[in-house]
């Protein structure tokens, strides 16, 4: 399934939230439409359908899985302007040496805006178990997802601003002047990929594209080649 929610669903969400020590609580989820801490965003959690809700703030939480989508806490990088200081950005791709997140605002702060809602899940994910023998999706949060393989033609909606970095302290914008530099350097253990960023065959309007194409070379290596 590759879909768009509605923009700052309330629909509840299995998941787990992980608060700043790494305790873990499995639960259900939803982004709050407004946050009792100024600059800070905020989610609503609740540990079973009919049990008290409870508000967590982002200072408060290291990371979440809301899904199939895996959220870290990150603050405003420089030059940007966010809705929040601090905020969540999803986990795109998780790599020891260079992480790609996705924010979801509309702030409108760089070339690769618009104006799109706050928050909404995509029900993109990509990693464990997939059959390829690298999984980079969620692993810092420590979850697994499954990424489509089918010809859909949605990406990610009008206003998502991408950021890479190290994580999420390091994070700069991902731009079309950097876009084929830095998602070769990313996906690099794909050549076939790579040569096609250079080839000019994607940007980032086909940032869902350009990830599912990966996963397919990728799904033609051994599992094997995972251990």
């Amino acid at each position: 399934m590759l879909t768009v929610v509605s923009a700052k669903s309330q629909d509840w969400e299995p998941g787990s939230i992980y608060d700043t020590t790494g305790v873990k609580q499995a639960g259900f989820i939803h982004f709050a439409e407004k946050s009792p801490i100024k600059d800070e965003a905020a989610i609503v959690f609740k540990q079973a359908k009919s049990s008290p809700e409870s508000y967590y703030t982002a200072s408060g939480l290291k990371s979440f899985i809301m899904g199939r989508d895996s959220f870290v806490v990150a603050t405003q990088p420089a030059n940007s302007s966010w809705k929040y200081y601090y905020d969540f950005v999803q986990v795109v791709f998780d790599d020891d040496q260079l992480k790609l997140y996705a924010f979801y605002d509309n702030a409108g702060e760089t070339e690769n805006s618009g104006d799109s809602g706050s928050h909404f899940s995509l029900g993109l994910g990509f990693g464990a178990g997939f059959g390829g023998y690298r999984s980079h999706f969620g692993g810092g949060v420590g979850a697994g997802f499954a990424i489509p393989l089918g010809g859909s033609s949605k990406s990610y909606p009008t206003g998502t601003v991408f950021y890479y970095g190290t994580n999420t302290t390091h994070m700069k914008v991902l731009n079309n002047r950097n876009f084929v530099d830095i998602m070769s350097e990313i996906l690099g253990d794909e050549q076939v990929i790579v040569d096609k960023l250079h080839a000019g065959k994607y940007d980032i309007s086909k940032m869902d594209k350009l990830l599912r194409d990966y996963y397919k070379e990728q799904s033609k290596h051994p599992v094997a080649a995972a251990q």
